[in-house]
């Protein structure tokens, strides 16, 4: 269910990493503790917050006022709020900031007429909004380590239309009918060139911007190092080959103009979104304010189909980006960047389609109608995920249910079940405990089992998540072979100098410790450490006044 965007290399093979393309449901279904669902009600907070910004920006009359006065009256819990994003789940604060300050815009275009002073209104709220939630949060900025590495174009690879209809399906036939309607019922010649425009804008012009920057790169020596540089990274030169420079762009041209479908759709929807928004935040004069807030039936330029539209929009464009660039990470591929943005996207195209459904309902017309039953049998087939999903999840429900999350360890794991139950009761504050790790580049295994159950520390946990999540490897890659060393070793003063080195309290020898390591390494921890703990499967060493 996470892995339904499928990218091929332009031989038409399967990419080693292969996107994660999450949602929330999935994640409630397993339970995730990643920061991009913890952060889920904040991110609501967020959007709470960015629908008060344009409600209370188009109340307030335009007078003449110094380019500073807006920041009086942004209140100290708006960077708070969006600064908080930053360090729950640091994607989301550029994305929300993003909503936040185009809402600004919006609800200011209903009383400022010039554009100089809406920019520079809004500029100016939108910038206060990032220092301010940025040196809130100085602390953690301060240590902060990031495994980014810039961004590099989306060349050789695409989406097809058919799997990304199956992430967002539904929400397309909401927002499109909505758009739809919206369009029919302006009933405005100009709005078509402006529709045209705005996808002119969002299609072909990124697209000739990636080809004029290669094209730049190719005529210098120092553009021709840089894409020598990125040919010869492994997961690249596997792909691209020895063709020569303007072969390999044309050839690349090629690839991007074989998955048109998707782009054209979604880019056709953000502009018919974004021509449609703009008239609708047209000034309307101090009678605006009287009117705030409309209700989801009053006038097209309302703030709530306003903030529906932006949702929608900037949900829209968060999916299309990522044909064009994406953010440089250990994984070096676009993998990361469509889990964040189209985890993102589905929130915010999730709320503009609730209120899409609501507003279309509203009204009488065939084209609602229409998009409504699109709407509803798509959902409908949504939902067989859910059910089936929550039965295949949950072992046809053959076991009783409860919330003990390590209670599966008692029936596949005894030993150690007894043994990490013992440590919960029984040991206080936070010694570290030596376990078995994840090494060699593994995540999502049995190792690192004790720490993860107890909460006491250790050396390393799984090294996969070590190495793509603390920004630097150089610390965990040096503990590797000193872990080995202390359960191998039949030395019992090379593994005490070892464990002096770490500060460990706690050996820990179960069976999965017994199948990694030599036995003869095993068996001298009980020369000069105390057994603390032993049942048939497990033997916990002591060291000192533990």
């Amino acid at each position: 269910a996470s892995r339904v965007i499928h990218d091929l290399d332009p031989a038409g093979h399967s990419m080693g990493l292969q996107p994660i393309d999450e949602f929330p449901g999935l994640s409630f279904l397993l339970g995730d503790m990643h920061p991009h669902v913890l952060a889920l009600p904040f991110v609501l907070l967020a959007l709470a917050v960015a629908l008060w910004a344009l409600l209370e920006a188009a109340r307030r009359p335009a007078e003449e006022e110094a380019w500073w006065t807006p920041l009086r009256r942004l209140p100290l819990l708006v960077p708070l709020i969006l600064g908080a994003l930053g360090f729950l789940n640091t994607w989301d604060f550029p994305i929300y900031l993003l909503v936040f300050t185009a809402a600004y815009g919006l609800g200011r275009r209903s009383q400022v007429g010039d554009w100089k002073r809406l920019l520079r209104e809004t500029v100016v709220v939108g910038g206060a909004t990032a220092v301010l939630g940025v040196l809130l949060y100085l602390p953690f900025y301060v240590g902060f380590q990031s495994q980014a590495g810039g961004l590099l174009p989306t060349l050789y690879v695409g989406t097809r239309f058919r799997q990304y209809f199956v992430m967002f399906g539904p929400f397309l036939a909401a927002i499109g009918g909505l758009l739809a309607v919206l369009a029919r019922r302006a009933g405005d010649r100009r709005l078509a060139r402006r529709w045209a425009g705005w996808t002119a804008a969002l299609l072909p012009l990124p697209l000739a911007a990636m080809l004029l920057i290669g094209l730049a790169l190719l005529i210098t020596p120092q553009g021709r190092e840089f894409l020598e540089s990125i040919r010869r990274i492994p997961e690249v030169a596997a792909i691209v080959g020895d063709r020569s420079g303007v072969a390999l762009f044309g050839w690349l041209l090629g690839v991007k103009l074989r998955y048109w479908v998707m782009p054209l759709v979604v880019a056709g929807l953000a502009a018919l979104g974004i021509a449609l928004l703009w008239p609708t935040a047209a000034r309307r004069g101090p009678q605006a304010a009287s009117r705030l807030p409309d209700s989801p039936a009053g006038a097209v330029g309302g703030p709530s189909l306003q903030f529906a539209l932006l949702c929608a929009i900037v949900g829209l464009l968060l999916t299309l980006s990522v044909e064009y660039v994406y953010l440089v990470d250990n994984f070096r591929a676009r993998m990361n960047t469509i889990f964040k943005f189209y985890f993102q996207a589905w929130v915010l195209m999730g709320l503009a389609s609730a209120f899409a459904i609501y507003w279309l309902h509203r009204r009488r017309s065939r084209l609602r109608l229409a998009f409504q039953t699109a709407f509803w049998l798509l959902l409908a087939m949504g939902m067989v995920y859910p059910v089936l999903g929550n039965i295949s999840r949950a072992g046809n429900f053959d076991h009783p249910p409860n919330l003990d999350g390590t209670a599966y360890l008692a029936e596949s794991q005894p030993d150690d079940y007894a043994a990490i139950a013992w440590l919960n009761e029984h040991v206080d504050d936070a010694p570290v405990i030596l376990e078995a790790p994840g090494a060699g580049g593994s995540s999502y295994v049995y190792e690192g089992r004790v720490s993860a159950l107890t909460g006491l520390p250790t050396l390393l946990g799984w090294a996969g998540h070590e190495g793509q999540w603390r920004g630097s490897y150089e610390v965990q890659h040096a503990r590797e072979p000193d872990i080995e060393t202390i359960y191998n070793t039949p030395d019992p003063q090379t593994a005490l100098t070892l464990m002096d080195k770490y500060d460990i309290t706690y050996v820990y020898v179960g069976p999965l410790e017994r199948s990694k390591y030599d036995p003869r390494g095993l068996e001298k921890f009980g020369r000069f450490m105390d057994v603390v703990y032993q049942n048939d499967g497990v033997t916990i060493y002591g060291l000192g006044n533990w």
